[in-house]
């Protein structure tokens, strides 16, 4: 009985259900492998810290009120606490685990201790005959500020933290730092939605990145539990209901988290994928990447064909090149550099017959040279436009050359590199984005870039065909423009015609929402700068320029054109 493991393993009790979800009464309490992995992380490993990224129904809420009541019991003056999404979720993890266990103890156990308090907001136990100091209490809440928890429970914050941004920060900012202390324990399980945003994605993404070795008691774990975890995640139907696309991605599963899935569990993944579809990835998950995918809720983007782009993407490796682009005089060169030098990405080089763009969306504001504030990110790249093969195979729109993804240099510096692209691939149209400072466009032409995109407004300067006319030169993006380049992405997504080739792209789509005021913008803590970017750029595409060799653009003065020997695609020279 002194062995916190051994008690927890073998003295209490949990509440069964019968297959209508009604109490069945007390059942012996016997942790599964997962819940005996925490066990062993906090009472042998002594982690503080934990991440529970998970699947639904694994019992991680079960194992952290036996944790809660075990410490009532066997320690003294302890507080522990709940924060849930919910105040009534909160509360049933209170009365139907902590007070259910305590109530299903063996009597003479519990005959030991008298309740002080209790309510759906608190429980409080003491040792018989014990003094004030002796009471042990747990708290359920929404939020948890004032005191220090010795065990801090964080049910679903990654629910919360896509709903409710002013609870996520109450709970990073309130709730978190009453558990900071030596000894102190904190666990959140959650399953997960939004992506990679919110005031939990920086600890889970830290804690990955930091090496085991480096870690002590305080830093943060994550574990995480797919659905496959689950052996009650079965169906043991007919296994010919099983579809060959279901067959396919098991298979693939299997590779990824090294096990075999059996006949009952590929088809209660069918079954419950054809329910719940692209959701599955926030409420079964298989692997951690993938909850990470997850669509945020209210997304604008149609999320069959986010699915399909997701499983497109082209890899960026091996086909990817890294490297820079060196132009002199009329000239322009590829060269091959490693990543960390590199200041641009190409899929593939510019081709005879083929027709390209350059869009663009500059963050101006914090770009400029001396600006005390941190630099934004660019977003920009070369779109080619969908052709039909000589062999009648008609090959979708896709971005073939783009800046990297944390590309945070000073417009001056932009406008060179669009320039590099805009030489190398043709003198192609430059479709830049007018709506912020800097006169873009005047400093395009200056370096040489001067097909420009034209567009046409009204009298107001807006909107167009209303009153006086006049052409300005690059893209305005206004309320009417907004929708249109939105409402044709949008098309193009459900229609699967075109192909992501970034993930920096894809994951912007992916967290592209309707707010509650009815307008599309990137999610709360994330950016649009590529989603604006892949709008833009497809909605102009028809006005893609034809790729002019270097032998029809020579002059006098020199020729653009590439290096082949400097590039290499899958190990053959162009």
């Amino acid at each position: 009985m002194s062995s916190p493991l051994w008690r927890i393993r073998h003295i209490y009790t949990i509440q069964s259900r019968d297959a209508t979800g009604k109490d069945a009464g007390p059942i012996p309490f016997r942790p599964t492998p997962e819940q005996d992995e925490l066990l062993e992380a906090i009472y042998v490993r002594g982690w503080q810290k934990i991440i529970v990224v998970k699947s639904r129904q694994l019992g991680m809420s079960t194992i952290i009120a036996i944790i809660m009541l075990d410490s009532l019991l066997f320690g003294s003056g302890l507080q522990c606490s709940i924060v849930d999404k919910k105040e009534d979720d909160a509360t049933k993890k209170l009365n139907g685990k902590i007070k259910y266990g305590y109530e299903s103890l063996d009597a003479a156990l519990r005959s030991g201790f008298e309740v002080t308090k209790s309510n759906d907001g608190e429980f409080s136990l003491r040792r018989r005959g014990a003094d004030q100091s002796d009471q042990s209490s747990v708290y359920a809440s929404v939020s948890s500020r004032g005191g220090t928890n010795h065990i801090l429970h964080i049910s679903e914050w990654g629910e919360t933290q896509m709903k409710d941004k002013r609870r996520s920060l109450e709970i990073l900012t309130g709730s978190l730092p009453t558990a900071d202390h030596p000894g102190c324990v904190t666990i959140v399980e959650t399953t997960w939605k939004g992506g990679k945003t919110g005031e939990l994605w920086p600890l889970v993404s830290g804690a990955l990145k930091m090496p085991e070795s480096a870690k002590g008691p305080k830093d943060w774990r994550v574990r995480f539990y797919g659905w496959w975890t689950n052996q009650n995640n079965r169906d043991d139907g007919e296994p010919s209901q099983i579809t060959a696309d279901t067959h396919e991605y098991c298979d693939n599963a299997e590779k990824m988290i090294g096990r075999k899935l059996d006949s009952g569990q590929r088809l209660w993944w069918k079954k419950k994928k054809a329910e719940l579809g692209i959701h599955m990835m926030s409420e079964h998950p298989t692997t951690m990447d993938e909850c990470f995918e997850a669509p945020h809720e209210g997304a604008f983007f149609d999320a069959a064909g986010l699915a399909w782009q997701s499983s497109n993407v082209i890899p960026l490796e091996p086909r990817t090149m890294t490297g820079d682009i060196n132009v002199v005089g009329n000239a322009a060169y590829w060269q091959t550099k490693p990543d960390k030098l590199s200041p641009f990405r190409v899929v593939e080089m510019p081709v005879e017959g083929e027709s390209y763009l350059i869009a663009a969306d500059f963050c101006v504001g914090k770009q400029a040279a001396g600006s005390t504030g941190e630099r934004d990110t660019h977003a920009y790249g070369v779109w080619k436009a969908g052709s039909i093969d000589p062999y009648g195979v008609y090959a979708k729109p896709m971005m073939v050359a783009m800046c990297r993804t944390d590309d945070r240099c000073i417009t001056l510096e932009v406008i060179q590199r669009i320039r590099c692209l805009y030489m190398l691939y043709g003198q192609c149209l430059v479709v830049p984005e007018i709506n912020n400072m800097g006169n873009i466009c005047s400093q395009l032409e200056s370096v040489g870039v001067t097909n420009l995109w034209t567009q046409r407004t009204g009298a107001d300067g807006v909107m167009a065909g209303v009153g006086k006319r006049e052409e300005v030169k690059g893209w305005l993006t206004n309320v009417a423009t907004r929708k249109n380049m939105l409402d044709n992405l949008q098309n193009l997504v459900m229609q699967q015609g075109f192909i992501c080739t970034c993930p920096m792209q894809l994951h912007q789509l992916t967290v592209f929402v309707t707010n509650a005021y009815g307008k599309a913008e990137a999610a709360s803590g994330e950016h649009d700068d590529w989603c604006i970017m892949t709008a833009i750029g497809l909605f102009c595409l028809p006005s893609a320029t034809p790729y002019r060799s270097p032998q029809q653009m020579s002059d006098n003065k020199g020729h653009v054109g590439f290096d082949p020997s400097a590039f290499v695609l899958d190990g053959r020279g162009i």
